[in-house]
């Protein structure tokens, strides 16, 4: 056997005998636990073997939380779509509701590609500037801010796809996304990053209204805050 082989097959036994420690990162697990009770399908896009991924995950006794699993040796690696085109096909998922987390420039490019959104991590491989340049929506610093971030994006997200099919100019129910902050407890920085959302979703022509729109948007927060 080659030298890949024999490090694959060596590596494969370590996990096996449980010489191999990959902890999960804090709140990980908590965070899957709260995206399963509201109801996402969760998936893994990895540049990992198939073979490398079962065994993480069996090791850590998450294998089962994840509808599709998805690897550089089965599918075309990052940046490519493939991994996630795949995954999407296999679950059944909505391609516009479909979010990509990562903490690498590849896994923003990868969404791209693939006409999906993503979610940049600030504790990984590159730092939340390269995320953000590379296409990353939002930028979480915790597992814990998971479930809200997904919260907020998929409100915009929805609001943004009805629109866009309804052929219509782009509205402004900031009251409902107003709504949905709130119920999600959201601290004022992650109202700041909302309001990047919403940017990032208008038109060229549309952006000169969002002053406009936050000063309401700030203005209605206060209000239903006085209640």
């Amino acid at each position: 056997a080659g030298v890949a082989e024999t490090y694959k097959d060596t590596f494969a036994l370590l996990h096996r005998q449980g010489q191999v420690r990959e902890p999960l990162y804090p709140g990980a697990l908590e965070a899957l636990e709260a995206l399963e009770a509201e109801g996402w399908l969760l998936g893994v896009a990895t540049g990992k073997s198939h073979r490398g991924l079962i065994a993480t995950l069996e090791g850590q006794a998450i294998a089962g939380r994840f509808a599709t699993v998805q690897t550089a040796d089965l599918a075309r690696g990052k940046p490519d779509p493939d991994m996630i085109l795949r995954a999407i096909a296999e679950t059944g998922a909505e391609a516009h509701r479909t979010v990509m987390i990562g903490d690498t420039v590849f896994d923003m490019e990868m969404a791209a590609n693939a006409g999906v959104v993503a979610i940049g991590v600030s504790w990984g491989y590159h730092d939340p500037d390269q995320l953000r340049a590379s296409g990353a929506r939002i930028i979480i610093n915790a597992f814990g801010d998971l479930p809200t971030a997904l919260r907020i994006l998929m409100t915009i997200v929805d609001e943004d796809f009805a629109f866009r099919c309804a052929g219509t100019n782009y509205g402004s129910p900031y009251n409902t996304w107003c709504d949905q902050i709130l119920d999600a407890g959201l601290a004022a920085t992650s109202i700041t990053l909302s309001l990047q959302l919403l940017h990032d979703i208008l038109s060229e022509d549309q952006r000169g209204r969002l002053e406009r729109y936050c000063v309401r948007i700030v203005d209605y927060l206060l209000e239903k805050r006085e209640r």
